[in-house]
């Protein structure tokens, strides 16, 4: 999805930060490279955030706030991507509507 919309030139992906945790920098760095992430990512300690979704072990995504309170947090799941397409649409219609 993120390709689609760099392409259009959307600065939504200006706005958005991926973080993991990740034993092996190299590792990660490959991963991102095959990927072909546009996106800001940095690699924090495991459950750093203090956010109870870090305790499921699974990916997860929200909106941080200026105020820096959390909004919209999902956990993906593989067995429903629609769902997840959904998600990522909706966030991008609700805050960056006019990039589109």
């Amino acid at each position: 999805m993120w390709r689609k919309h760099s392409k259009e030139g959307g600065k939504w992906k200006d706005h958005i930060l991926v973080m993991g945790s990740y034993d092996n920098n190299n590792a990660l760095k490959i991963l991102l490279q095959r990927l072909e992430v546009p996106l800001a990512f940095c690699n924090v300690p495991q459950d750093a955030i203090g956010l109870p979704a870090e305790h499921v072990h699974f990916p997860y995504c929200f909106v941080l706030e200026k105020n820096l309170e959390v909004k919209h947090l999902f956990i993906p799941d593989k067995v429903v991507p629609m769902l997840s397409e959904e998600y990522f649409k909706s966030i991008i219609n609700h805050y960056y509507s006019d990039e589109l």
